[in-house]
């Protein structure tokens, strides 16, 4: 074991012994002073940190690039998507295009990608959801009216490439209505109720020609109005129309007894309410409850699109006056042989203030916490995302002229969302569908060794986990046998 000392050079002082010797060396075949090894290390250390430093903003910055493109691909497929619906047309007997069966469309993307982090060992990361929607409206096309349920407004959602849909009331169409036709039996045959239906549902209204004996329209729909060239108009006298409040009288011509009617009601008529599709948004529910219950919101809303000091304005408020089929001013009840608006029913008004306990109860949703979910419908913002790691593991087996080296990595995420929708068909029924998606993928690293040459990697692929009677995640093992040199 070689002995070290220190020599003070000549001249120099007792604090300044600083050079360094190894003994039997010569003398000249000097070491580095301690100012430069402290130097030096400083140099590694700045280094090392930097050199992890840049690794991880080359991490930072691929993981938003991809990001990034995912965003962009998302968000033009989905206007492609939607540029298609609007472009779905109607065909005549000849199979010409009549008009158009969706004047306006939203699409919603919503894709769960993988996005690697290199600070993580394994290079795991974390699974983000990418969302993209489009909306195309065709002005000149938005008044015409729906004819079934397909071509009802809607919205359509996908998710990792599926086409979600709800399903309560039929089969037929695509995605999630979100308004819906409804009836109401024996409305009262005057243009000031018609015209109350056509203010707060728009003109959608609609007649039918024939009822049958199980109360449903074994007839035409027809528009409520005729309109003559003088723009003069009246009710369609082809609507099935009978007698709801009859009186006897005596002829004082002739002394029989006569028996005449007051009031006539249309027996069914039907409109499409945004409150009855599959989705159903709150606070519009909210406003037309309001309307239906309420007069002088009702006049209120009424006047918005009206000129002030004009023969409309003074007409709202006979029109809000009339009565619909209740729930209405006076009745807070539903009667289902009537066909009101059965989500403003059980309505209560205190200190001015009018609450809808129906609607609440639909809306009204406890978290697994306790806490009252957010009154919303359709896709959920929130969700559950759950990752785990498969049997990561590296094993090492060498010999005297060969090493074998076995690598498996792997993780795996589920995302589980809630579909929440309603069946209009059913007052008050809720319908809830778990949406769960699984991504599972394999990673392989191999750390080449100077002394290595890697030959023919074996590839094994097994089953890690099933799910009736389907593989939802592989396992792949991969073994390199390699000779030493």
């Amino acid at each position: 074991m070689s002995r070290r000392h220190c020599e003070r050079p000549k001249g120099a002082k007792q604090s300044q012994n600083r050079d360094c010797f190894v003994a039997g060396a010569p003398r000249n075949d000097k070491l580095l002073p301690k100012a430069e090894l402290l130097l030096s290390g400083q140099a590694l250390a700045e280094l090392a940190i930097l050199g992890s430093l840049m690794i991880l903003a080359l991490g930072s910055l691929v993981s938003y690039g991809l990001r990034y493109n995912q965003q962009q691909k998302l968000s033009q497929e989905a206007f492609r998507e939607t540029l298609k619906i609007v472009s779905e047309t109607e065909k005549d007997e000849d199979g010409n295009d009549v008009n158009v069966k969706h004047p306006q469309a939203s699409y919603t993307i919503i894709e769960d990608k993988h996005i690697p982090d290199s600070a993580n060992p394994f290079a795991f990361g974390s699974v983000s959801p990418t969302i993209a929607s489009a909306s195309v409206t065709r002005d000149w096309a938005m008044q015409l009216t729906p004819g079934n349920k397909k071509d009802l407004p809607h919205m359509r959602i996908r998710i990792n490439g599926e086409e979600i849909k709800c399903d309560a009331v039929t089969k037929d169409g695509s995605g999630c209505t979100t308004a819906g036709w409804r009836e109401e039996n024996d409305v009262e045959a005057s243009e000031t109720t018609i015209d109350k239906y056509i203010e707060i549902f728009g003109q959608t209204v609609e007649g039918c020609t024939n009822v049958d004996g199980d109360n449903k329209c074994a007839g035409d729909w027809k528009n409520i109005y005729d309109y003559d060239d003088d723009g003069g108009r009246s009710i369609n006298g082809d609507i099935a129309q009978s007698c709801s409040d009859e009186e006897a009288i005596v002829n004082p011509e002739t002394g029989d007894k006569e028996t005449i009617c007051n009031t006539y009601s249309l027996e069914k008529i039907k409109f499409i309410d945004s409150s009855a599709g599959e989705i159903m948004d709150y606070d519009g529910a909210v406003r037309q409850c309001r309307q239906l219950v309420d007069e002088g919101f009702c006049i209120k809303e009424c006047n918005k699109g009206r000129a002030p000091e004009t023969e409309d304005v003074s007409n709202c408020a006979s029109l809000c006056a009339e009565k619909f089929n209740p729930p209405n001013q006076k009745d807070p009840s539903y009667d289902p042989e009537k066909g009101g608006a059965w989500y403003c029913a059980s309505y209560e008004k205190k200190n001015g203030r009018y609450t809808f306990p129906v609607l609440d109860a639909v809306f009204s949703q406890v978290n697994t916490d306790g806490s009252s979910a957010p009154k919303e419908m359709g896709l959920l913002s929130s969700y559950t995302q759950s990752s785990a790691g498969s049997e990561n593991s590296l094993r090492k087996e060498e010999s005297d002229n060969k090493i074998i080296t076995t690598s498996t990595q792997g993780w795996k995420s589920t995302l589980k969302r809630t579909l929440r929708y309603i069946n209009p068909k059913k007052a008050q029924s809720l319908t809830e569908d778990d949406i769960s998606s699984l991504i599972a993928d394999t990673k392989y690293t191999y750390a080449k060794d100077n002394k290595i040459i890697l030959e023919k990697p074996y590839d094994k692929t097994i089953c890690a986990e099933m799910k009736n009677g389907e593989c939802i995640q592989e396992k792949k093992t991969t073994t390199w046998t390699t000779d030493k040199k």
